[in-house]
């Protein structure tokens, strides 16, 4: 039997979290898998690991490689985090490491590279760190990717391989009726630079301008990362004269998230996945998105939605003006098929990973 350990710094809780658990969970069900989460920080994973009674390892470590700019500073984390971890893998006898998070690669990669341990590199972001690319097909044996857009933005690996995210198909969901006194547009981002919420605002801006005859409200949940840049927002929406038309809420639950929308956006051109869109499709709520990188691919294989191009204002209120139009949701409905997220997005990406471990 193979130990598979899965490590998380801890101090986030996002969308490879969620696949990490899902995966364990299929593992645990096979004999020849045993699947160990380690956990380095108490922090939000930490207290949803808890909260749902799912079983972890604790190991504190305080700072991971280039979490600090000094050379000198990385030199002293790792040979703490190599000496603590080393430890942690001989008295657990793992075989396989498996990194979900590009701030956990980097660390695990080279002391599994000194130890000798099997190592996968799972990347779900578009990979744009060059100096990681140079060094990259020498630190890990299998190289995982979420997305097309993610594989073509990782250079070359000998093992390089495609496996999506995988969604349990929701039965029985009901036909949402829209809200008929606004259009209420939702958004799922943490609030982070890289979410592009400040162009959503201008957005939401734009389509308010060239759609007098219908009142348009965002809905944006997610938790605040870059605190400086929530307050940043929040001075941009007052400036526009938007405040009765946007509001900031906390992410608690994502079947509640969705009741409360008719459409959901998204702002961003560098998607590596989408998981958001698998997520709108299963709730049957269309979206309305870039047509870029992971959007663009997810969108070919369920066609939920509407694609616009970004900065490109005709493209916008063209596409928007479809989107909301009652000939559009009917068509919606009439075409939309769960089944497409089962034979995309299925179990059949977990046995793909798990023919790899059996590899290693």
């Amino acid at each position: 039997m193979k130990k598979i350990l899965f490590p998380f710094y801890g101090d986030s809780y996002g969308g490879a979290h969620i696949s990490t658990i899902n995966l364990v969970n299929y593992l645990k069900s096979k004999k020849n898998c045993d699947p160990v989460i380690l956990l380095n920080k108490r922090g939000k994973f930490y207290k949803y690991l808890k909260r749902n009674k799912i079983e972890f390892k604790f190991l504190k470590i305080e700072n991971l490689l280039l979490q600090k700019k000094s050379i000198l500073k990385n030199i002293f984390i790792f040979i703490n985090f190599y000496n603590l971890c080393s430890k942690f893998l001989k008295q657990n006898n793992i075989n396989i490491v498996h990194c979900n998070t590009i701030s956990e690669n980097l660390s695990w990669a080279i002391l599994c590279k000194i130890k000798n341990i099997s190592f996968i590199w799972h990347q779900r972001s578009l990979l744009k760190a060059k100096k990681i690319k140079y060094i990259f097909k020498y630190l890990s044996d299998v190289c995982l990717c979420n997305s097309r857009a993610t594989f073509n933005s990782v250079p070359y690996h000998p093992l390089k391989k495609i496996t999506y995210n995988v969604f349990i198909k929701k039965n029985s969901i009901k036909k949402k009726k829209l809200n008929k006194r606004y259009i209420q547009l939702g958004c799922l981002a943490r609030f982070h630079k890289d979410k592009k919420i400040d162009d959503m605002i201008d957005i939401v801006n734009m389509l308010l301008k060239n759609n007098k005859s219908n009142k348009i409200k965002l809905l944006i949940a997610g938790e605040i990362i870059d605190r400086n840049y929530f307050y940043y927002l929040k001075k941009k929406i007052i400036k526009l004269k938007l405040s009765n038309n946007i509001k900031f809420v906390k992410f608690t639950d994502i079947k509640y998230f969705f009741s409360r929308i008719d459409f959901l956006i998204s702002a961003r051109d560098d998607e590596a996945f989408g998981r958001t869109l698998v997520e709108s499709y299963l709730y049957k709520i269309p979206y309305f998105v870039t047509n870029m990188a992971g959007h663009k691919e997810i969108h070919k294989m369920l066609d939920g939605g509407i694609l616009y191009t970004k900065n490109h204002k005709n493209s916008l209120i063209i596409n928007f003006n479809r989107l909301i139009s009652k000939q559009y949701i009917r068509e919606y409905y009439y075409k939309h098929d769960i089944n497409k997220v089962e034979k995309n997005f299925g179990e059949n990406q977990h046995k793909l990973i798990l023919n790899l471990y059996k590899y290693l």
